[in-house]
């Protein structure tokens, strides 16, 4: 069987001893220090929970199997800091932060892996700063993608690493690609296209043959089992977000087949099309000459098929199934190995000018996106907009003090709503009535809240349960309470509530 370490050297070697590459050590602590930067300024910035947070906010007040449509690994984890950390922002922040940390090391640890060169390895972590999913949309907002995007790297490097007389490697892998899946249900594309991949590579066959790799998917399947056990018993829960793939089972085949497949094209497209045109910006003398992209190893070649596997997998369901909608977030953990794939194809045309460019955009991009993350809050105002980072939910937990502390349970109008109360009142249970319905069972004492913005009549929902709640919706008489927004001098944000007791307001 080939293995990695019996590879030959890359010929990028000659770049590992450029003064201007960082060692090891030294790579790993400006990574940490650059994501440690973006948790401080994240902090200090803004004290609010986005949308994705929020949901998970809310769904994550219990331990459970399984969460609606999301797998469940990021949810365990934010609880997880929530509680060592604390429930605040910056506990939320620390948990995306560390998460990217992991990632762009695992890229490092994998390209290094497959090209035997530590210039290599730093190349590609620095070339995820071209991937605008990752370098921007992960700062933003994702969560789940943040997991199942580690988790694939981590797969991927735990295959990489085994090795026929050692069961270290077979048990990784197992845990890792089961991990990975309960990240982020896609992620089972990439662990099915590493499988089929390898199967098709006559020197790596033999680890998929090999009666250890039966004990690795049993591992997977272990770790997967209760999520999907869950996921038989609670299929309204599980697939309530199927209409996001867009399948138009009415329409006609062949439209729904070219809107599919452009929907593809454009949402791949916006994770390739950045980094494909730095690459070939730097490498564009090896393109001309026909020197590059090539793939020397079969280890290559499997990373290659498995991209491969995974869009034939994508344009059959399309095919199939009239699948016309892709999220630009659910692409995430399927490309975020890219970098690794052109590094390893470009290795050797990587010459200290070359990888010096290279750096040198990482850089750019890297101190771009540390000001614009933050900075774009403190410009909302002379944009007119209204950024929900900057929502005064400080300002309105000083507000709600009294009433939420002597409410047994509290029903907010959404999600994002929901969340940031969750975030201020941690010792009160939140439902959001866009989410599931609030147990009315919960308390004799409730305290129900609104976005009153834009509209100052409560949600029909809401109304419906305060009628059920007090029994007398008659009674209902709002209080509003007003605040400005973070950063703003005029636009403020506008809360409605009602203090409701079982059969009383």
């Amino acid at each position: 069987m080939q293995t990695i370490g019996a590879s030959t050297p890359s010929k990028a070697a000659g770049t590992e001893n450029a003064a201007f590459l960082p060692t090891p050590k030294q790579f790993f602590t400006i990574l940490a220090a650059y994501f440690l930067l973006h948790v401080i300024l994240r902090t200090l910035v803004s004290e609010t929970a986005g949308i994705d947070e929020a949901d998970q906010l809310v769904v994550g007040q219990k331990l459970s199997w399984g969460y609606g449509p999301h797998a469940p690994l990021y949810t365990w984890l934010m609880m997880l800091f929530l509680r060592v950390f604390g429930p605040s922002e910056f506990s939320l922040t620390l948990l995306r932060e560390m998460l990217l940390f992991g990632t762009y090391s695992l890229t490092y640890l994998n390209a290094r892996l497959l090209t035997r060169s530590h210039a290599c390895g730093v190349a590609a972590a620095v070339a995820l700063q071209f991937h605008p999913s990752i370098v921007w949309e992960s700062q933003r907002e994702l969560t789940h993608s943040l997991v199942a995007s580690m988790m694939i790297l981590a797969a991927l490097f735990s295959f990489l690493r085994i090795r026929p007389e050692r069961w270290g490697g077979w048990v990784a892998f197992g845990i890792c690609g089961g991990l990975s899946v309960l990240s982020k249900y896609n992620a089972a594309l990439f662990y099915f296209g590493m499988i089929i991949s390898t199967l098709s590579l006559p020197s790596l066959r033999p680890r998929i043959l090999n009666p250890r790799m039966a004990g690795s998917a049993g591992i997977s399947l272990l770790l997967v089992s209760p999520n999907l056990w869950w996921v038989i018993h609670h299929p309204d829960l599980a697939f309530q977000s199927v209409y996001k793939f867009g399948i138009h089972e009415s329409a006609s085949w062949g439209a729904a087949v070219r809107l599919g497949l452009l929907t593809w094209l454009e949402t791949a497209a916006a994770h390739l099309a950045p980094l494909l045109l730095i690459f070939a910006a730097i490498f564009w003398r090896p393109l001309i000459e026909r020197r590059a992209p090539r793939l020397h190893t079969d280890e290559g070649k499997f990373l290659w098929r498995t991209f491969l596997i995974v869009s034939a997998v994508v344009v059959l369901s399309v095919l199939s199934l009239k699948v016309t909608g892709f999220k630009d977030r659910w692409l995430q953990p399927i490309f975020v190995s890219t970098p690794i794939l052109l590094v390893v194809a470009f290795q050797e045309s990587l010459d200290r000018t070359r990888l010096k460019v290279l750096l040198l955009l990482g850089l750019l991009f890297s101190v771009v996106v540390l000001v614009l993350a933050p900075g774009r809050m403190f410009l909302t105002e002379s944009r007119n907009r209204r950024e929900i980072l900057n929502a005064p939910f400080r300002k309105f937990a000083w507000d709600l003090a009294t009433p939420a502390r002597h409410a047994d349970f509290i029903v907010a109008g959404g999600y994002w709503l929901a969340g940031n109360l969750r975030l201020w009142f941690p010792g009160e249970h939140v439902f959001s009535t866009d989410l599931a319905p609030p147990d009315v069972r919960a308390g004799q004492r409730c305290l129900v809240i609104w976005d009153a913005t834009r509209r100052a009549e409560p949600p029909a929902q809401l109304v419906n349960f305060a009628s059920a709640f007090t029994g007398n919706p008659s009674r209902l008489t709002p209080i509003y309470i007003e605040e400005i927004w973070k950063y703003h001098h005029t636009k403020t944000m506008r809360l409605g509530f009602w203090v409701l007791e079982r059969g009383g307001t």
